[in-house]
């Protein structure tokens, strides 16, 4: 039986040679590193951070129980997954070893089969809820760099949300994964995050930009690709923020590149960036009535906006575009 996590390393801790080759031959798809007692695998452990341990009960120097407590007494190794094996039957040990915080246990004589499948399954819980915990912290991270945005920007502070929900929307109404659309919308609430770069005399000015304002406030997309290229689990992330400002047409910025060139999660967010930007009070003006927020979103297809996402989102059927708008905007149109 291959093992398809064949590149997770796992640490055997085990007195007994026979054991120890029982154990190699069965699982020789993952990277092992055998230990004879238990004070051998936890100086292993200090230079290896391995996806698994796999430790006898009954050992000389240090016996398992005391080697899973120091597993999790310690911050830096108490996530990591341990399965018990031992050859004594008595209930006591199975509820000890759980209580102590084992994940699973295996009473010899075991048979290979079910020792693979064991580890295939701590591991694959333990890599999930690992990635549950990076996403959960990602999505923190990502609301506290939105705040951020918001205390500098009057504007930005309710536009992102509002953005992030008709991004949210469009991306699920185009059918892309569940993933996908948590990604862009998590993405889309930082997609202005660059412009905690931009001067804040820019950013607020009551009135028209110059040419060098402007060209200043067109920076803002590389900074926030930079800000977040840094987050390695944040690839949608980065790329809304570097694309937002880019046009079906190929005249946006910072690249100038057009159609299918611009990633979907970036187009997405251009249609819901530009309908909230035009149907909400800016410092220079105010919102830009319904009617001629529609008309002007239509002017754009096919050069701003990707058709087809367009016409998903201004669709009159559910008509998404009204979800999120100024309540004194709908009263126009109902």
């Amino acid at each position: 039986m291959e093992s398809p996590n064949s590149t997770a390393c796992i640490i055997i801790a085990e007195d007994n040679p026979g054991i120890q080759e029982f154990l190699g031959r069965a699982l020789k798809g993952y990277t092992l590193l055998m230990a004879p007692n238990g004070q051998t695998a936890w100086e292993t452990i200090q230079h290896t951070r391995p996806d698994l341990i796999i430790s006898d009960i009954m050992m000389p120097v240090m016996d398992g129980y005391s080697l899973l407590e120091n597993i999790r007494l310690h911050k830096a190794t108490t996530h990591i997954p341990v399965i018990m094996i031992t050859s004594l039957t008595e209930q006591e040990d199975r509820i000890k070893s759980l209580q102590m915080g084992a994940d699973d246990f295996l009473t010899k004589p075991f048979h290979h089969l079910e020792l693979q499948a064991r580890v295939k399954n701590v591991i694959s819980v333990h890599k999930l809820e690992r990635e549950k915990t990076r996403t959960e912290q990602l999505e923190v991270f990502l609301m506290v760099l939105a705040s951020a945005i918001e205390s500098k920007d009057q504007y930005t502070g309710g536009h992102v949300e509002r953005v992030a929900n008709f991004a949210r929307d469009l991306a699920r109404k185009a059918n892309l994964s569940e993933d996908h659309v948590k990604d862009i919308y998590m993405g889309t609430i930082v997609h202005d995050v660059g412009k905690i770069g931009i001067k804040d005399e820019v950013l607020n000015k009551p009135g028209r930009l110059t040419d060098e304002e402007f060209e200043h406030i067109k920076e803002h997309p590389v900074i926030g690709r930079n800000l977040l290229s840094k987050l390695e689990i944040a690839p949608i992330a980065v790329s809304i923020a570097y694309n937002h400002q880019e046009k079906w047409d190929g005249t946006g910025y910072p690249r100038g590149i057009r159609r299918e060139e611009i990633p979907i999660e970036a187009r997405i967010a251009t249609i819901a960036d530009v309908w909230d930007a035009i149907t909400s009070d800016r410092p220079y003006r105010t919102a830009i009535p319904i009617d001629k927020a529609i008309r002007i979103m239509r002017e754009e297809r096919g050069k701003s906006f990707d058709p087809d996402l367009f016409d998903l989102f201004m669709d009159e059927e559910d008509k998404l575009y009204l979800r999120y708008i100024n309540t004194q905007l709908f009263k126009e149109v109902s």
